[in-house]
């Protein structure tokens, strides 16, 4: 009797099963390793297998990659691909919010300027500029949690045991977008903060 375990792929429950063993059909020689080094270890192995099968090559491989292999069903892969997918989305985002930022400045060039010249400070004047991206990053995120909720709820149905999706896998989300964001956008607000007022007034 032994515990429990996945021998079919991810998507179905666990069923009973029977092992036996059939000497008919022994194929391969299988090997608990200890705490021992993999590299010793197959080194004496393979030295073994010469001394009693000279004629057969030596072929391995680890029982947790066949296994984790037939059982994933490519579900790493197309998470890798997903992963990359969301990368290039969140790379040229960036480059977007980098290019409204800068029009944006250049278009508040006289304003920013004026404030200067009245006594504003550099913080205030980084947080008037930054807030209106900030607001439009925490919609963004408010429009597609419904949509992530939605989407990752109807992959998991797939798989006959699966997580639940908590509010914190949300919230993280968020506050990693706007992280992002704020990095796309501050260099714009600061460079514009730390303007000379004169040249801002002159600019047309």
């Amino acid at each position: 009797m032994v515990k429990d375990f996945h021998f079919k792929n991810l998507l179905e429950e666990i069923s009973p099963a029977v092992l036996f063993l059939e000497t008919n059909y022994l194929n391969y020689l299988y090997i608990k390793l200890s705490d021992a080094p993999v590299a010793r270890v197959l080194n004496f192995v393979e030295n073994r297998w010469h001394i009693f099968s000279p004629d057969m090559p030596f072929e391995y491989s680890m029982l947790r990659d066949r296994y984790g292999k037939d059982l994933l069903l490519g579900i790493k892969k197309w998470s890798g691909l997903a992963g990359l997918i969301s990368f290039f989305i969140l790379f040229f985002s960036c480059l977007g919010l980098f290019g409204l930022a800068s029009y944006s400045t250049q278009k508040r060039t006289k304003e920013i300027g004026i404030r200067k010249a009245l006594g504003a400070s550099v913080g205030s004047i980084t947080f008037l500029l930054s807030k209106e991206f900030v607001k439009w990053v925490l919609l963004a995120n408010i429009v597609a949690w419904p949509l992530a909720i939605y989407v990752m709820n109807k992959w998991l149905q797939n798989f006959a045991y699966k997580a639940s999706i908590g509010w914190f896998v949300l919230v993280f989300a968020a506050l990693t977008t706007l992280l992002i964001a704020t990095f796309s956008f501050i260099f714009q607000a600061v460079k514009a903060a730390y303007a000379n007022p004169v040249d801002s007034l002159r600019y047309e």
